[in-house]
């Protein structure tokens, strides 16, 4: 009997395969889950971006509303109050400066054939006068620190990689897309002096229009972040419903304008914010 050719091999005696095939089979279980797992990321940008762009802007699960302010803006200033509650359409209970308790209205008057608004305080004892405004609008923070800290920070973090300046354009629309190219020229050139005051070096400042590739980078939190800012102009075609700022988390400042009218204003307002000399007044003189 040839002992080279066993008719039943023992332990000492199996073929690679079958001494490891406990552990051929866990490898390939990890390379089918590594594979299923690239593929849905590889595939996000089509699978996932619908839901990437109705999230990605959300504060999230854990974030409350933790500042509100009201701000308007004349020719010349812009003023700011921290909001107790809203009394109305267009009243609010605010804190002055002198940590007193106001109304301040937003009101419009027909004057030589245009509609103007206005702001007015009252307080116990006092009535202000009328003031004309060009612009009024909330502003909103989810997180710990003041939108008035959070607004130049976010564009002046020591360590930015990229920032990225985003906006939602109208499609053949001439005059509308003028106003939003002189509101993001203002982001754009504050933004620039911020980081250059502060000397920080940055890889990249990326201006363009908002994509689905966008959304899906924020919601997995490539972009959006402190060391990659953004801040994104929400204009009519992107769903802006109201005149208003909100920092949903740390990273990205959404601009909203429903109205194109207002971009230069609310642009330049958000410029002051960002821009190290400031211009706004955070409290006012209620």
């Amino acid at each position: 009997m040839d002992s080279d050719s066993p008719s039943v091999p023992n332990d000492g005696q199996r073929s690679f395969f079958q001494r490891n095939i406990k552990l051929i089979g866990i490898i390939a279980a990890l390379v089918i889950v590594i594979a299923s797992l690239s593929f849905f990321y590889f595939q996000g940008e089509e699978i996932d971006a619908e839901f990437a762009r109705e999230n990605a802007l959300k504060p999230g699960p854990d974030q409350s509303l933790e500042h509100w302010y009201i701000a308007y803006m004349t020719e010349s200033r812009v003023y700011n109050f921290e909001v107790v509650s809203q009394l109305g359409e267009n009243m609010y209970e605010i804190r002055g400066s002198d940590n007193n308790l106001y109304e301040l209205t937003f009101y419009q008057e027909e004057e030589n054939g245009a509609m103007q608004w206005y702001a007015q305080f009252e307080g116990e004892n006092v009535s202000s006068s009328p003031e004309e405004i060009v612009l009024f609008f909330n502003l909103f923070s989810y997180i710990d620190t003041g939108p008035f800290t959070a607004i130049p920070e976010t564009a002046g973090y020591k360590h930015i990689n990229d920032i990225y300046l985003l906006f939602d354009a109208w499609e053949n629309e001439g005059v509308e897309n003028q106003q939003l190219a002189y509101g993001m020229s203002e982001i754009s050139k504050a933004v620039a002096m911020r980081l250059t005051n502060n000397d920080i070096h940055i890889d990249h400042m990326k201006v363009g229009e908002i994509e689905d590739e966008h959304f899906i980078r924020m919601y997995k939190e490539e972009i959006a972040t402190p060391t990659n800012p953004v801040i994104y102009l929400m204009t009519e075609p992107g769903g802006a419903d109201k005149s208003r700022v909100i920092i949903p988390y740390d990273g990205l400042i959404i601009i909203e304008i429903p109205n194109y009218q207002n971009i230069p204003n609310l642009c330049r307002a958000v410029a002051k914010f960002i821009t190290p000399s400031g211009g706004g007044s955070s409290g006012g003189n209620a």
